[in-house]
């Protein structure tokens, strides 16, 4: 899909922002983005939001139940229909490196990508591929989606008006940067747990 295409269809899901339907688009977007969509909901979140403060608490909690969902729906797709399926998603040489990251990290891969700017959906459906506990997944997605797309309610929910003049115009750098917060401080928190686990 080039880049022109991308663009116009982001556009087209934004319209939504201040419509009755937006929050079934935004939810829609969520759950298939877990499995096949390439359209984060991060920008949809992110508009609803900067539209009513007041409910983007509820935007975020949709986003996040939403996109376990879809999680969950990736999983049954990567089980059932396997490996196949899986390299013709991902391409042989990038679905061995997420074989290679659920092999070295187990759940820590999930959450990685469940908080990052990096598909979901690879390690929703590999997981699935790789008979990974769904249990774990959803579990996992909890956390690492929750924190993603609650984080961003919070923030709005708090500081209204005030971060909205900030962060508009900025949406994506806005949402790589949560994302890096996250990841920096879950980073701290694995490297002190090996740490502990090498001093035993």
């Amino acid at each position: 899909m080039g880049v022109g295409m991308f663009d116009r269809i982001t556009e087209w899901m934004l319209s939504f922002s201040g419509s009755p339907w937006g929050l079934w688009v935004l939810a829609g977007n969520a759950a298939t983005e877990a499995v096949f969509n390439p359209f984060p909901a991060d920008p949809l979140l992110l508009a609803m939001s900067f539209l009513r403060p007041e409910l983007a608490l509820v935007y975020g909690g949709v986003c996040t139940v939403a996109s376990v969902a879809g999680g969950g729906v990736g999983w049954w797709v990567g089980f059932k229909l396997g490996r196949p399926l899986a390299v013709r998603m991902l391409r042989e040489d990038r679905f061995g490196k997420v074989e290679g990251m659920f092999r070295r990290y187990g759940s820590w891969a999930i959450l990685v990508a469940a908080i990052s700017p990096i598909p979901y959906k690879f390690f929703a459906v590999g997981a699935g591929v790789m008979e990974f506990s769904v249990l774990k997944l959803v579990l996992v997605s909890i956390v690492g989606r929750g924190l993603r797309f609650m984080l961003i309610g919070v923030v709005i929910f708090w500081f209204g008006d005030a971060v909205v003049d900030v962060i508009q115009g900025r949406i994506l750098v806005f949402s790589i940067g949560v994302g890096a917060v996250i990841l920096g401080v879950l980073g701290v928190l694995l490297i002190k747990a090996r740490l502990n686990v090498g001093k035993r």
